[in-house]
């Protein structure tokens, strides 16, 4: 995990882009939306709104997804825009960062790494 800054109105997650990163927020606030839009129409709008603050996880989906896929393929598509409400200060641990975790670890989220092949704990 990396300490990192991020500046007001930054957009840190993207809908429709793979999830990167997973953030701890230690100061500031994130806006997390999902948008409506008629492409013929209006421009996007945001809807259902969640606000993180400090102490909370964001991207928390990113480290099921590593622990349910072994093989580190296709990660998971963000379904929803993460932004900065004001200056945000947060640990990230990126996708990189857990596939390096778990390549050099032998036993991690219930995987036995043998030979270089990862196989499911019983």
């Amino acid at each position: 995990m990396k300490l990192k800054t991020f500046e007001e109105n930054t957009l840190v997650v993207e809908a429709l882009h793979p999830l990167e990163r997973m953030m701890v927020i230690i100061e500031g606030s994130l806006q997390m939306y999902q948008t409506t839009s008629d492409a013929a129409a209006a421009p996007q709008t945001p809807s259902q709104t969640i606000v993180f603050e400090e102490g909370d996880i964001v991207g928390h989906e990113l480290v099921s997804w590593a622990a349910s896929n072994p093989n580190f393929k296709d990660p998971p598509i963000s379904n929803k825009h993460v932004k900065c409400l004001s200056k945000v200060t947060a640990f990230v641990l990126t996708s990189e960062d857990l596939r390096k975790l778990v390549s050099s670890k032998r036993i991690i989220f219930g995987i036995r790494v043998e030979s270089g092949v990862f196989q499911w704990m019983r």
